[in-house]
């Protein structure tokens, strides 16, 4: 399925996409929460406990992304329809949408399965790679004008009704 097919069909579930009031200050807020997710990762890794540097990894990856949604105005609950989303209306460079794909499925892993880990070549890739990806979004959330946030409302618009953008 596409990415636009899918943003349509998030934006009919419960808790998928919607469109709300942009806000600076929910993009701050955001942007704090990743920092602090980063801080944690840290904290976590330097006392050894690998399970909850995963989970912070990947939520100071999501937090900075979502930062750039509450700038835009775009709320969603769901982490797969809002990646799809990224992808489909911020052009999310590939590398890094697969990136976040990646600490999203070893957050799953370690974070709800007492039975499964994360090689520690992956774990160490993730948390390497965490600092980074939150520096571009915050790049991103800083040249995004009200041109850039009306545009992409608009696209959104137009996959909720099923056309290409």
């Amino acid at each position: 399925m596409k990415d636009g097919d899918y943003v349509a069909e998030c934006m009919a579930k419960k808790d998928g996409i919607k469109l709300v009031e942009p806000s600076e200050n929910l993009c701050s807020a955001y942007v704090k929460m990743s920092r602090e997710s980063l801080a944690s990762m840290n904290a976590n890794m330097d006392a050894g406990i690998k399970r909850w540097a995963v989970v912070a990894a990947y939520y100071a990856r999501y937090h900075a992304l979502y930062a750039i949604f509450m700038k835009v105005g775009i709320k969603c609950e769901i982490h797969t329809c809002t990646l799809a989303a990224a992808r489909a209306l911020f052009g999310l460079n590939p590398v890094l949408a697969k990136e976040i794909e990646n600490s999203m499925k070893q957050r799953i892993n370690m974070q709800y399965y007492a039975d499964r880990t994360v090689s520690d070549a992956n774990y160490k890739k993730n948390a390497d790679s965490a600092p980074g990806f939150v520096i571009e979004m915050e790049k991103l959330s800083l040249v995004l004008n009200t041109d850039g946030i009306e545009r992409i409302r608009k696209n959104l618009e137009k996959l909720k009704r099923g056309a290409e953008i």
